[in-house]
Formats: structure tokens, C-alpha cells, sequence
């Protein structure tokens, strides 16, 4: 290994860096857990490690990498760098020192539980009297976008997951906290991703709220826990309008102006619901779409509509494919 090839050698310190996102500092000194990233046939020593000052690579390695062409997405999930981004733009996590966040005690709980899920060597402990929890050992958490997202819905998926849910009387907002990061980075980015999405929101003292109606259309791409606190919201500011909107820009000519059942989209209610309300009677629905600032829909959302359909329909011809 004294004259190992430059080009095994950046492949074992490749390895390193890998190892060492997901399981932190030093633990790439473990010879199983790196072989779990490298394939050759002889491991350097643990003394050639450090004489190669293996760690000063990694933000190098780390900054030209993306976690897929690393090749770590499968022992991450859906914690993709796009994810984290969004997560990290959410305003849920504030960067305190290297490997460490604090973890605000609003923090939902089932963020906290789909990071226990990981099965990383995370530590998360109580700190202080307010409750906040400290985050160490979680480097992959770092590994954040400084540009555009790889993925916008992956990222988008990353907001809602670290958003908070407030009561607004009756109904629910799902609203983006843009705090402890550069608010105009922060709010530059989401907006923009937002926009290029077409989705509604506003911005009340530097924060982002949307309807949940939304993030319900990101569930399958966020962490087990997470997506079941966004599709459990039982009342959704705008829900059933947004719903009716959209299905009116969806459907075929000659289907039903409004949803035929509820559920066809999220927080839809049945056509039955909307004509005893006089809603058909009295609405309509284009401007009212209109009205709402709905002068639109993305590519990327028309998608994700159409898959809410197929799953909860199974017919698709209700939809253009």
C-alpha cells in the first residue's frame, strides 16, 4: 500500500467520505463499515489513513459529490441532498457548530422519530432549560444545497417535513419557519422553488405558509412519520376549493365540473357535497381559481395530481395520461 495507484487511493478515500457521513467522525476507521464502500482487495491501515490526512478530502469530495453519485441514497432514503436542503431551509434545524444542530422543542415529534428511524449513531440530547434538543453525529445532515435543488420536489418535500402546523381558527395552515439562516437566501429560494411549482402561499413576517393541501401531494416522498402527520391534517385551510380547481383543470371534457367523490384529490369533497352547497350554482370555478392566484399548473404538480387520482381512483381514464 507504500505505492498504492493516485486512483485506488482517491477511491478508498471516496470510501472514506462516504462512511463518514453516515456514520460520523472516525468511523471510517472501522474496516467493516468500509468495506461497505469499497470493493478492493487490501484496506489501507489506520495509520496510512492519517498519513494520507484522509479527512482533510472530505469537503472537497463532499462539495463536487451529489449523495447519489456517492452512492449513499440507498442507506438514506428519502434524505436525499435536495431533501436536506429543504429541511434545512424549513427553519426546523439551526446549525450551531460543526455536527451539531439544535432540534427546537416545537419540533414536530414525528421528525424526531423518523430520525430515529435512520438507525444512524445520531445523539440527540435535551439541552438548556427551553428544551431544545442537540443534534451531534450527523454530518449527512450538512450535506445541503447552496444553489438550485437537484430536485424540486424532493425539496419541496424537505419544507413541508420540517414545517410546523398551526391552527388558524377551524383549519390548519402548514407554514415554512425561514429563520437562523439568511432570510433573504432562505426566502429567495423557497419562493422561487414555489413559484416555478405554482403553488399558492404567502409570506407573514418572513414566513412561508401554504395550504396542507399541498403537502399532501409530497407524502410519498418524505419519511414515514413526517408524511403521516401532512396527510393526517383533518381540515385544510382552502382544501376543498383548491381541490375543486384543480380537478376542473384536470378533467377530460365531458367529466363531472367538480370531483365525483371525495378524496379524488386531496381534501376534495363529493360532487354531492359541492351542489347541496350551492357551490356549483353560484361559482365559477375558473375565476374563482383565478381569485385565489391559481393562473396555473406545473408540470411537476399536474404529476403529482394525477398520481393522487390513480391511487385513489384506479381508473385512468379519468385523467389525461
Amino acid at each position: 500500500m507504500n505505492r498504492i495507484d493516485p486512483q485506488k487511493k482517491m477511491e478508498i478515500i471516496k470510501a472514506c467520505a462516504k462512511t463518514y457521513l453516515i456514520y460520523g467522525e472516525k468511523s471510517y476507521q472501522n474496516r467493516e463499515l468500509l468495506r461497505k464502500y469499497y470493493n478492493g482487495e487490501i484496506l489501507p491501515s489506520n495509520r496510512q489513513l492519517r498519513e494520507w490526512r484522509v479527512h482533510g478530502y472530505f469537503n472537497e469530495i463532499i462539495k463536487n459529490n451529489d449523495l447519489d453519485d456517492l452512492g449513499i441514497n440507498n442507506d438514506l432514503g428519502v434524505w436525499t441532498s435536495s431533501f436536506i436542503s429543504g429541511v434545512l431551509d424549513s427553519g426546523i434545524l439551526h446549525q450551531n457548530k460543526r455536527h451539531c444542530f439544535y432540534l427546537y422543542k416545537n419540533a414536530p415529534t414525528e421528525f424526531i422519530e423518523d430520525l430515529k428511524d435512520l438507525k444512524l449513531p445520531i445523539k440527540m440530547s435535551k439541552m438548556y432549560d427551553n428544551g431544545c434538543y442537540n443534534l451531534t453525529f450527523c454530518p449527512f445532515l450538512q450535506y445541503s444545497l447552496k444553489n438550485e435543488p437537484i430536485s424540486r420536489t424532493e425539496y419541496i418535500a424537505g419544507l413541508f417535513t420540517g414545517s410546523n402546523i398551526i391552527s388558524v381558527g377551524e383549519d390548519q395552515w402548514s407554514f415554512f419557519r425561514v429563520i437562523f439562516s439568511p432570510p433573504e437566501t432562505s426566502l429567495i429560494r423557497i419562493s422561487t422553488v414555489l413559484d416555478k411549482y405554482q403553488i399558492i402561499y404567502k409570506i407573514e413576517n418572513n414566513n412561508i405558509i401554504v395550504s396542507p393541501f399541498y403537502g399532501a401531494l409530497f407524502f410519498g416522498y418524505m419519511p414515514i412519520h413526517s408524511a403521516s402527520r401532512i396527510i393526517g391534517v383533518k381540515r385544510a385551510e382552502m382544501g376543498s376549493e383548491l381541490a375543486l380547481v384543480y380537478w376542473h383543470m384536470l378533467r377530460e371534457i365531458g367529466e363531472p365540473v367538480a370531483p365525483p367523490r371525495a378524496g379524488i384529490l386531496p381534501y376534495a369533497s363529493g360532487y354531492a357535497t359541492y351542489w347541496n352547497r350551492e357551490i356549483l350554482k353560484k361559482t365559477d370555478i375558473r375565476k374563482k381559481g383565478i381569485e385565489m392566484g391559481i393562473l396555473g399548473i406545473s408540470d411537476e404538480l399536474r404529476e403529482l395530481m394525477k398520481e393522487w387520482i390513480r391511487n385513489n381512483k384506479g381508473n385512468l381514464e379519468m385523467i389525461k395520461k
